[in-house]
């Protein structure tokens, strides 16, 4: 993680800033995303999160998005239509300043238009999930304890 420690940083202030965050995920990260939402809610930031589609958020919050902190979990097979819809977001500059992205290596290739990019480090193929999993849970509980650390 301290490689990554930048990202943090800059995610930390963004959502200072702005006091609320879009969280996109996967299908892979879906339970460590309602464990940030959990997390987010307790320290009064107001989050929006949906499960179901990507799309449907950005549609019904197109105002609140611009000024907001958006954070997207990006791992496994399933997320081309969630890059996509990602993409539409920030297809101008000054709006990919407020995207933050944490993916897995083997999806780093489709991200390249995104400033802010955390890649997780592979580890045992057979046990990606668990271990990727893992570091989102430890990551999120860092960024929580910051946060409030940084608000006082």
């Amino acid at each position: 993680m301290l490689e990554n420690a930048k990202f943090i940083d800059s995610f930390l202030k963004h959502l200072r800033k702005t006091k609320k965050v879009f969280i996109f995920s996967s299908y892979q990260t879906q339970r460590n995303a309602e464990l940030l939402c959990d997390l987010f809610t307790t320290i009064g930031i107001r989050v929006y999160y949906s499960f179901f589609r990507a799309n449907d958020v950005v549609n019904a919050m197109k105002k609140e998005i611009e000024d907001a902190t958006i954070l997207a979990l990006i791992t496994g097979q399933d997320n081309a239509f969630l890059v996509d819809v990602l993409s539409s977001i920030v297809q101008k500059e000054e709006k990919r300043k407020n995207m933050f992205i944490i993916a897995s290596e083997s999806q780093q290739s489709k991200l390249t238009t995104f400033n802010e990019l955390f890649v997780m480090p592979s580890s045992n193929p057979h046990n990606q999930y668990y271990s990727r999993s893992i570091l989102l849970d430890l990551l999120f509980s860092l960024i929580h304890q910051q946060y409030k650390v940084l608000s006082k």
